[in-house]
């Protein structure tokens, strides 16, 4: 005689065990000590009268960002969305992977909104030439002011010099 199976009942999860993740005792992700529960840090506040040196990375898939017909719409992007929502790019230096930019932004809101701005214009203007979707950098922008030894006109220097491929000065975007 053929036997009956019995239909599976349906588990809620509270039955699949006490807490944190499992039917073992003790299983699952061990909880943090209470001094290292602490939220991720925000940016420091970045004084307005500094410029701030930015570095934008790009995903390893992405076509090497000097070569001419990517240089090309990283120029275009940088001169149309130069100087948008309270941010103003001043020096640029294009590398293989990465992006090196020296702007000014009045505040915190403006200098993300800017930078936000920016990244967008420049992810869908590489995407649209090298025929790709999805993401473009890897990961957020690093920010932090543009001052070498107190001189922020020598952090200001360094960087366009590397700009533009062959070593060539690049050109200065500000007013």
């Amino acid at each position: 005689m053929k036997q009956r199976r019995r239909r599976p009942a349906q588990l809620s999860l509270a039955t699949r065990g006490a807490g944190r993740g499992g039917w073992r005792a003790g299983a699952g992700r061990k909880p943090k000590p209470a001094h290292e529960r602490r939220g991720h840090r925000s940016r420091p506040e970045l004084p307005a009268r500094f410029p701030v040196h930015l570095t934008l990375k790009v995903l390893p898939e992405v076509a090497n960002l000097r070569r001419g017909h990517c240089y090309a719409v990283l120029r275009r992007c940088f001169a149309r969305g130069k100087d948008r929502f309270g941010f103003r790019l001043i020096h640029f230096a294009v590398q293989s992977n990465h992006l090196h930019l020296i702007g000014e932004a009045g505040d915190r809101t403006a200098l993300s909104r800017g930078m936000q701005g920016l990244a967008i214009r420049i992810a869908r203007g590489l995407n649209r030439k090298l025929g790709r979707r999805g993401p473009l950098r890897r990961a957020l922008p690093r920010a932090r002011p543009a001052i070498s030894d107190g001189d922020s006109a020598g952090a200001g220097l360094r960087v366009p010099t590397e700009s533009a491929p062959c070593g060539r000065p690049g050109p200065r975007l500000g007013g």
